[in-house]
């Protein structure tokens, strides 16, 4: 019998369980999240639910894991801010999502992309390696990418509780990551030039030029979530585009 188990009071009806489920052992009842008798226990849907909806252990276990938690150990997933440029992504995107892919790839999770652009650029995400993309159409000549998308992307961040959020090395995300960093009261790593993860604890480690690119220094945020970093220019080699790889396209709120 499978241990995995529904926290009802905690389910918000998100449906991301029953997107990671690769068995098609969740079903959705009455708007909650149901494990069905076929559950594996493989831990995906444990590891991908930002809301801690869902318990792996024993039943004695459940009403603890229920109990509010003060910290953010459940945050789970990477997030990567995109911009469309053409009929695909520009470069310094491209360069971000590849950093975002091997993140995910490392941590075991789903990578998320929120693109500004057309179709053409979150088919493109997809391509080369989002799992599901956030789409939000350009701003408008005269308007602020603060004022455009701060809001929107916030909201994003704080539903789903990325543990990771990843901007390329732009103006635009100049503008943005560091207005997004401050209001969720968390730390932003300037440009990297390599990153990687510790896996007991999942904090990201990064390198960073120091002293005019003479040295290199090694940062963490130890513990912060979620945790914010620009990806520098030419640090990581864009993935091929694969025109058959799958993924999710929703329009960004």
């Amino acid at each position: 019998m499978h241990v995995t188990q529904i926290i009802p009071d905690k389910c918000t009806g998100c449906e991301d369980c029953v997107f990671v489920c690769t068995i098609k052992a969740i079903k959705m009842v009455g708007g909650k999240a149901v494990v069905q008798d076929g559950c594996n226990d493989c831990k995906d849907c444990w590891k991908r639910c930002s809301d801690g909806a869902i318990f792996h252990g024993e039943e004695t276990g459940a009403a603890e894991a229920a109990a509010p938690q003060k910290n953010t150990s459940d945050w789970r997933g990477v997030l990567v801010w995109l911009e469309g440029a053409g009929s695909g992504l520009g470069s310094p995107s491209r360069e971000a999502l590849a950093a975002g892919r091997r993140l995910a790839d490392d941590l075991g999770v789903y990578l998320e992309a929120y693109v500004v652009g057309g179709v053409e650029s979150a088919q493109d995400a997809v391509a080369r390696g989002a799992d599901r993309v956030h789409r939000h159409a350009p701003a408008g000549a005269h308007t602020s990418v603060a004022s455009a998308f701060e809001a929107s992307l916030l909201t994003l961040i704080r539903d789903r509780r990325y543990e990771i959020v990843l901007f390329p090395d732009s103006l635009s995300s100049w503008e943005l990551a560091p207005r997004v960093a401050q209001r969720l009261e968390t730390a932003l790593y300037p440009p990297v030039c390599s990153l990687s993860v510790d896996f007991e604890s999942r904090d990201l480690l990064g390198t960073i030029h120091a002293y005019g690119g003479k040295l290199f220094s090694e940062i963490t945020t130890s513990g912060a979530r979620p945790q914010i970093t620009l990806v520098g220019k030419n640090a990581f080699p864009e993935t091929a585009a694969d025109p058959t790889r799958e993924g999710e396209i929703v329009e960004a709120a």
